[in-house]
């Protein structure tokens, strides 16, 4: 049962975010959309940023654990921008939301996530990925998210590394 609740938070969650700005969408819209109470959704997450978080988190594991290991630099950050792809819209709205900071924290833990999952060296090569990984999330985002990211990213990746 936990899972399931677990399960309707989550899509509750990327339902509204699809439809509304970050900051617009409260716990009560969240609990009403999935039919629990307020409880049930602090048993399971601290609140709407750590929901959020762990959405991503997930959704990057499980696209990371679907790749032939090993996994590399590129490929983690390609499978990255894949998730990114999959939830453009209600990552659009967050980015939209004016809270660039937390956007970015966002972003960063994700790109973190998937350096890790490369198990890459903290070295020039991977600061170069993870700035042009993260610049081009930006410019993709800015440009209203409507191309696949991996295309660009892997086109760029052929000229510069």
């Amino acid at each position: 049962m936990s899972d399931f609740t677990e399960k309707a938070i989550k899509n509750a969650f990327i339902k509204l975010l699809s439809e509304r700005p970050f900051p617009s969408v409260k716990v009560k819209d969240v609990v009403r959309e999935c039919g629990i109470n307020r409880n049930s959704f602090y048993y399971h997450f601290r609140d709407l940023s750590s929901l959020f978080e762990e959405i991503i988190r997930d959704e990057c594991e499980n696209a990371v654990r679907c790749a032939p290991a090993p996994v590399s630099l590129k490929d983690a950050y390609l499978r990255l921008l894949g998730v990114f792809y999959s939830y453009r819209a209600s990552i659009l709205n967050v980015f939209r939301s004016g809270d660039r900071a937390a956007f970015e924290h966002y972003t960063r833990r994700a790109l973190r996530f998937a350096r890790e999952t490369a198990n890459a060296e903290n070295d020039e090569k991977t600061y170069i990925y993870e700035t042009l990984a993260l610049g081009h999330i930006i410019l993709w985002l800015h440009s209203g998210a409507v191309s696949d990211p991996r295309v660009k990213f892997s086109e760029m990746c052929e000229h510069i590394i």
